[in-house]
């Protein structure tokens, strides 16, 4: 034990758990923050995306690198989202709502899921 009474292995999982809260809140704040600034910008751009993108139930999930969606939500990965300044936050929620509105998710059938993602991406 060290001074304070927890082992160094203790005191590093402790110091690692609050360091995800502190992401989790930031990046959730972060991506609340930018679904409201994309709503704010009243284009019929940002209004057909918003139309997508508030029928999607936003997550933090730790076992992504970046983002994602499965058609029913938008997962984030915290750390990610909590690097990101609030254009980039925005840019990549368009494009993740871009994968709904063209069912990238229901059209790839039985294809190789990282090659369709990869496709898709591209045609994003």
């Amino acid at each position: 034990p060290n001074a304070n009474g927890t082992d160094n292995l203790g005191q590093n999982a402790y110091e690692d758990l609050v360091q995800r809260m502190v992401y989790e809140r930031d990046a959730a704040l972060k991506m609340q923050q930018s679904k409201v600034r994309l709503a704010m910008l009243r284009t019929a751009a940002s209004t057909f995306f918003m139309s997508l993108l508030f029928e999607l139930r936003i997550r933090p999930a730790w076992d992504i690198p970046t983002m994602a969606t499965n058609g029913l939500s938008m997962i984030y990965n915290p750390k990610f989202v909590a690097g990101l300044k609030y254009q980039e936050v925005m840019a990549v929620m368009v494009h993740e709502v871009l994968h709904c509105a063209l069912n990238h998710m229901g059209r790839r059938k039985g294809r190789n899921p990282v090659a369709w993602n990869l496709a898709c991406d591209a045609a994003i």
